[in-house]
């Protein structure tokens, strides 16, 4: 690079003399060479590379960088959708310390430019979602919770329907590494704004999971149980509790509850009583047979989901009280 600029680079040990920096017609030279938009893959590969967790790497990389960039932040607005898209890439990569590095970058961003990023790098993350590459998708979800964690509430609140909306849908995506990807983003958004999040996110999925289509209801189970994983499942559980236990407990709402009784833990325990109730009340309402089977089939599994002794005496006492009222 410095050789395509016309700059010498210093010799072996004169480290302490400083660096010539590229003129502005060289720099302008660079572009002529290169071409925008290899220019920018390297600049972008560069401004990366500054957060790489070898400190020779990084200091190497903020030298060059510097050399060649005159005004840092004209520079990465303008590079912005090769940044992005190589962030992206990198965060869906195996690799630990590329994930590591492209995380950092990214929240290095978000940080120093603020708001106005936010409006030009959420639309390319929004994009990508789009993309049939599911490890692509999975490191835009990675991506956005970097940004959620790294941005200040007052720069999301502008966002927060764009952001609800980019995590919907990757919760409706078909790859499950993708969802359990998504269901971390969810959690850092609901604790921002844990009202909107709920309210726009939850909703879509209980409505899919009542999908006529197998395939959608299997994936909206999926993406309910991944959230449920989450540390605050007590509070998406008051959320969807109401309509799933609906009485009469329809066969996907049941199939649902055994799912998430399962990933939620001990944070059911509370409501417990009341679920098992109302699937006991469900069971003596109905009488299709298949129904039958499948409450009865998804009410074994919660109880058997139940593993701690203030769970087990919550299921003793819940059942005893309906054999005393059948009695």
């Amino acid at each position: 690079m410095y050789q395509l600029v016309g700059i010498n680079k210093r010799p072996e040990g004169e480290e302490d003399e400083p660096q010539e920096e590229a003129t502005e017609s060289q720099r302008a030279a660079l572009v002529q060479v290169l071409g925008q938009e290899r220019r920018d893959r390297i600049l972008s590969a560069l401004y990366i590379a500054r957060h790489d967790i070898s400190g020779i790497v990084r200091i190497a990389a903020a030298q060059v960088f510097k050399t060649l960039v005159s005004n840092p932040q004209k520079t990465v607005r303008e590079m912005l959708p090769t940044t992005t898209n190589m962030i992206v890439k990198s965060l869906s990569s195996t690799d630990e310390e590329r994930r590591q590095s492209s995380a950092r970058t990214l929240g290095d961003i978000v940080r120093k430019f603020g708001q106005g990023t936010l409006s030009e790098l959420l639309p390319v993350l929004q994009e990508g979602l789009h993309s049939h590459d599911g490890a692509h998708v999975q490191g835009i979800c990675i991506a956005l919770v970097e940004i959620i964690n790294s941005a200040s509430k007052d720069s999301l609140d502008t966002f927060q329907v764009i952001l609800c909306e980019a995590v919907k849908e990757a919760l409706q995506h078909p790859n499950t590494e993708v969802q359990k990807a998504a269901a971390e983003s969810f959690e850092a958004l609901q604790q921002i704004f844990p009202s909107k999040a709920i309210e726009s996110i939850i909703p879509t999925l209980l409505r899919q999971l009542e999908s006529e289509s197998e395939s959608e209801s299997e994936i909206a189970l999926i993406a309910l149980r991944e959230i449920m994983k989450g540390r605050s499942n007590a509070r998406i559980l008051g959320s969807l509790l109401p309509s799933l236990t609906a009485v009469p407990i329809s066969p996907v709402n049941a199939k649902a509850l055994g799912s998430l009784s399962e990933a939620a833990g001990d944070a059911i325990y509370p409501r417990l009583a009341s679920i098992l109730q109302n699937f006991m009340d469900s069971l003596i309402m109905i009488k299709d047979t298949e129904w039958m089977d499948s409450l009865t089939k998804s009410f074994q599994v919660m109880i058997l989901s139940v593993d701690q002794d203030e769970g087990i005496r919550i299921v003793l006492t819940t059942l005893f009280g309906g054999l005393r009222v059948c009695l």
